[in-house]
């Protein structure tokens, strides 16, 4: 049973494997392997004392929905409003830059890869809770300069790319900048892994164990 740590089944003979994508939940005593999203969140649940084996993943996206198509960009900052992750955000942009800025929201995800295509600047923000977070990594491989806050754009989260700012009005006065810049090129892009990259890696994982001949996925 492969399953996240919001949602743990426990089924009898199964071999458990709890996905951790943030600081959600500490697996149950049940669990026999752990996979994390992040490094930053094996190091935290090896400090909370986990006994399971730990593994991490590398964590993808979908490159082919979000690959940079060689459009023209307008002079657009985006950002991903999410009521978890500073929705006052948006605002701040806004006081300083106006109808330049346009916010994700309520959008599919092949509408937000088509507004990151067209747009130069990603602002990211995230929660202490994130494992590590698709939007950054979506907006470079769209093409977007991508501009957030040290603790949000790093190697512990596997987002270590973009303009790191130290505090908010750092960030706000560097997105304007970005608009400036040119688009991230093919090598800065090519940072991003793919899902069929973290398929295999889970295909291996799995042989490693071997705990079954068959593998059941619990609520995706």
């Amino acid at each position: 049973m492969i399953y996240p740590e919001i949602y743990q089944p426990n089924v009898p003979g199964a071999f458990h494997v709890c996905f951790a994508l943030g600081k959600y939940g500490i697996p149950s005593p049940h669990t026999d392997l752990i996979v994390c999203r992040s490094q930053a969140l094996a190091l935290w649940l090896a400090e909370a004392g986990q006994t399971a084996p730990l593994e991490t993943i590398f964590p993808s996206i979908n490159r082919s929905m979000f690959e940079y198509d060689g459009r023209q960009k307008n002079d657009v900052i985006v950002y991903m409003t999410r009521e978890h992750k500073h929705p006052e955000m948006a605002e701040l942009l806004r006081s300083r830059y106006g109808n330049k800025v346009v916010e994700i929201v309520n959008r599919s995800e092949a509408e937000a890869a088509d507004i990151m295509k067209s747009s130069k600047v990603f602002v990211c923000r995230g929660n202490d809770k994130e494992g590590s977070p698709r939007p950054p990594k979506e907006a470079l491989v769209a093409g977007c300069v991508v501009v957030g806050l040290h603790q949000d754009l790093n190697g512990a989260h596997h987002t270590d790319f973009g303009i790191r700012c130290a505090s908010v009005e750092e960030l706000i006065e560097k997105a304007g900048e970005a608009l400036q810049m040119p688009v991230p090129s093919e090598s800065e892009r090519a940072v991003v892994r793919d899902t069929e990259e973290e398929k295999r890696d889970w295909v291996a994982l799995m042989a490693k164990f071997q705990p079954r001949r068959n593998f059941s996925v619990a609520a995706q």
